[in-house]
This record gives structure tokens, C-alpha cells and sequence, in this order.
């Protein structure tokens, strides 16, 4: 028999097997991987997609399986940004008679085939039809971990990204593990760079959800916290991203600091004693975020800082899977921070073959930083990843206040940092003295104004 895969709602599934439809039986962490598979055998004949359907593994299943099984994708509202037109749709709500009949069911009540009542009891009026499964064509492995066993060694891949209107370079902060500068010198010395010393209009997000280290690192006042929105304030119906955004102006107005601040940003929710994070689902609302700025007319930003969470490559994470995955299949790049240790540099080369593995993207989207270096490193690369920069010691938050003051800062942390910001934007520096570093006028995006 072919396999009837749920990925929507687990209501859904239990619902379906009360009528006795055959869905397989798959743990939901693993559904998306095992649908792959069967795809690949030949053995899939559904999938099942609703709102609680993750959107990347939404867009997946709409993208990859059309060609070799029927996907059936039930909402409450239009999906403007899916092509539709090869599934079976379903406008919540309906009753489950109307999915069933979609999956090749009928029903029988008192002897007559009609829909399911809310209090009637049902009963088979006979097996689905299956159809022979068409060649699997076009397939390509969810974007989600488990099952799909990652390469020894990183290759670089073809890029097929969907189109996404953009106006902003994305430029993700990444580390396998956490002490090695991610926060600081990948994306708060980043984005002070940026907007300092190169001119760019800059948003910092910290999406480091469930520990809000850029709240920390501002010092921003303790009686103002309650009152400075952050990304569980977001909105996923009206997509007002700039109700969350706070200003440069505000920054400075409530930083404990005494600086002046040249960038914007979007906060994650107070690290309060590992309280739980105030937001239902972190990925979608921040991959939300950015694609709504994105796609934003009034958008001004050159360039969205973020720094995520620690990617770990031993389960699935959906900040890693629904979140970084889809930004890198969209085009944005990832700075990869790593420590003196090999563990470290074993770790940030781990999440680079996953993120690749997940996203389908290329490795000329990666570039590795070494931070806390006692030795030179001799290679330019490592597996086709990109060397931006090399630092010695630990830079701390007093050389970021420092710099966020206009003291001149650590010569090997502004040489990094440089280099990040121009492989990021496309923008040739000189990162030979970066204290006084090449400063140009940016024509990098037309705007509609």
C-alpha cells in the first residue's frame, strides 16, 4: 500500500485513523523524512499540510512532492507566495468528509454516502483507488534533520532559490558553540561597523530567543525593559514589523552607555532566570519578521544583522530548521564563528554541513571568523569556506563600548570585522589598517521610494 503521510496537525491524523483512513504511522518529528523516502521508493501516494504545517516544510512539500504524490494543503486563507495550482486545496473550515473524499474515501451513514455529521457515527464504504506513483521528479529532502544522514565532507551545491523580493543583504551570526563571540563579533561589532564607518543603513534582530544578550550588552535601563518591545510582541496576521523595531534615537535616549547608537534593532524577550520564552513558535515569527521587511516598500535597511541561536546539528531545532534554513535558501549569508579549540572549529563545521544539507544553498554563502586565537592560522579556507578574519584574545564588551564611543578599537577585531561587512555586501575593502578604513558611498539597491 502506498503511505498517506500527515505533516499538518496531530488533531488531523488522529481524526483520519478514527475513520479508519490509513495514515502511516510516524512520529511527527520524523513525518517529513520519512515521506522523502517514501517518495524516493515510489511508495507515496499523500501528504497532508495545514496552518500548523511549519512554512518551510510547507513549502517544501508543495515544491518537491507535487510530482510524485497528491499534496493536499488545507487553509483558512489565500497563500499568495504558493503556487497552488498541482494540489489539492481545502478552505478551513470543512468537514472531514470533504478530505477524505480528497484521499480517495467514501462514507457510508444509514446507508447512504455523505459527509460526517459532528455526533454521527461513520463507517467505510470501501478502500481508496490508488493511482500507479508517478516517476519522483524534482525531488528534494525536506528541510528538516533525522533520517538524512549529512556528508563527510562539504560540497558545493547548485543554488535554486525561490524569487523574494529583497531589499536587504541578511547576514546571519552562527556558531556550533557558544562562548566564541557570536553575539559580539559577529553581530554587534558587525552592525556597528556597518553603520559607522561604512555608512549602511543597519538592523541588528537578536534572535537568540529565550536569552536577549543585546538587551545585556546595551545596558539598556532596568525600569525601561518592560516597556521596549520585542519579537513576541510581533504580530504574524498584520506583519507591522516596525511596530517591534526600536529606533537608533530611543537606543541612546535608554542605554546606560552614554553613546550614541548608529543602528536599529529588534530584541528577543528578557532572559529572566531561564523563564520561558513568551512566544509560541520563535522560528516563524522571526522568519515572518524579515520577510516582511523584506518585502516592505518603505524598507530602507541595507543590511539585517542576526544573531541566532546556537546551531547544533544533534536533533532538530526548529530556530535551525524553519528559521536559518530558509533565510540561507533565500540568499542571505552566515558569518561562522570558532574558538582555539578543534571542538569549536569541528562544531562550526558540523552546522555548516547541516545548514547546507537543510537549505541547499552554496558554500560561498559561509565565511569562518577565529576569535581567541593564540596562533596564525597558515590557510585562506577550509573546505571551500572562506577565511574572513583571524582575532587574538577575546574582545570583550568594553572594546565594543569603546567603539560604540569612537575609541579606536582592537586593529585585528575592526580587520575582521571589515572583511565581514564587505564579502557580506559586496563592498571591496581595505582591511590592511581598518582604523581608518575605506569609506564609499553605497549604491548597492534601487529603491522604490
Amino acid at each position: 500500500m502506498s503511505e498517506i503521510v500527515n505533516l499538518g496537525s496531530d488533531e488531523v491524523g488522529e481524526a483520519l485513523r478514527s475513520v479508519k483512513v490509513p495514515i502511516s504511522q510516524v512520529r511527527k518529528e520524523d513525518s517529513a523524512n520519512f515521506a522523502f523516502q517514501a517518495a524516493k521508493d515510489g511508495n507515496l501516494y499523500a501528504v497532508i499540510v495545514d496552518q500548523t504545517t511549519p512554512p518551510p516544510l510547507m513549502e517544501w512539500a508543495v515544491r518537491s512532492l507535487t510530482n510524485t504524490a497528491r499534496v493536499i494543503v488545507m487553509l483558512d486563507a489565500v497563500r499568495p507566495d504558493l503556487d497552488l495550482s498541482s494540489c489539492s486545496t481545502l478552505k478551513l473550515p470543512a468537514p472531514l468528509g470533504e478530505l477524505t473524499r480528497l484521499l480517495g474515501y467514501s462514507f457510508e451513514i444509514g446507508g447512504e454516502s455523505m459527509e460526517i455529521a459532528p455526533n454521527g457515527r461513520v463507517t467505510i464504504a470501501g478502500s481508496p483507488d490508488y493511482p500507479e506513483p508517478p516517476p519522483s521528479q524534482g525531488l528534494s529532502a525536506p528541510p528538516l534533520g533525522g533520517a538524512i544522514q549529512p556528508s563527510s565532507e562539504l560540497v558545493i551545491s547548485s543554488r535554486q532559490r525561490p524569487e523574494v523580493v529583497s531589499r536587504s543583504q541578511v547576514l546571519l551570526s552562527i556558531a556550533g558553540k557558544g562562548g566564541v563571540g557570536k553575539s559580539l563579533v559577529g553581530s554587534i561589532q558587525s552592525a556597528l561597523m556597518a553603520s559607522r564607518k561604512f555608512g549602511l543603513r543597519v538592523l541588528l534582530i537578536d534572535g537568540n530567543a529565550g536569552q536577549g544578550d543585546a538587551r545585556r550588552y546595551f545596558q539598556l535601563q532596568t525600569s525601561k525593559l518592560d516597556q521596549i518591545p520585542n519579537i513576541s510582541n510581533y504580530n504574524l496576521s498584520t506583519h507591522d514589523w516596525s511596530s517591534i523595531t526600536v529606533k537608533a534615537k530611543t537606543l541612546t535616549e535608554i542605554s546606560e552607555l552614554g553613546v550614541d547608537f548608529t543602528f536599529d534593532a529588534v530584541f528577543a524577550p528578557p532572559h529572566r532566570d531561564q523563564s520561558t520564552v513568551s512566544i509560541t513558535y520563535p522560528a516563524a515569527a522571526y522568519l515572518d519578521l524579515i520577510r516582511s521587511i523584506q518585502s516592505d516598500p518603505v524598507n530602507t535597511y541595507d543590511l539585517i544583522v542576526v544573531d541566532t541561536q546556537i546551531v547544533e546539528t544533534n536533533y532538530v531545532n526548529p530556530m535551525r530548521t524553519d528559521f536559518i534554513s530558509p533565510l540561507l535558501r533565500e540568499g542571505a549569508k552566515a558569518v561562522v564563528l570558532f574558538g582555539e579549540d578543534s571542538q569549536t572549529f569541528n562544531n562550526a563545521r558540523q552546522a555548516i554541513i547541516k545548514l547546507i544539507e537543510e537549505s541547499q544553498c552554496g558554500t560561498d554563502q559561509f565565511g569562518l571568523v577565529g576569535n581567541q586565537l593564540t596562533k596564525q592560522l597558515s590557510e585562506t579556507s577550509y573546505n571551500g569556506i572562506r577565511l574572513l578574519g583571524q582575532i587574538p584574545g577575546r574582545p570583550g564588551i568594553g572594546t565594543i563600548i569603546n567603539q560604540l564611543g569612537d575609541a579606536s578599537g582592537d586593529v585585528y577585531l575592526d580587520q575582521a570585522v571589515t572583511s565581514i561587512v564587505g564579502w557580506a555586501m559586496n563592498m571591496q575593502v581595505d582591511t590592511g589598517n581598518s582604523s581608518t578604513p575605506t569609506k564609499r558611498k553605497l549604491s548597492l539597491f534601487k529603491r522604490t521610494r
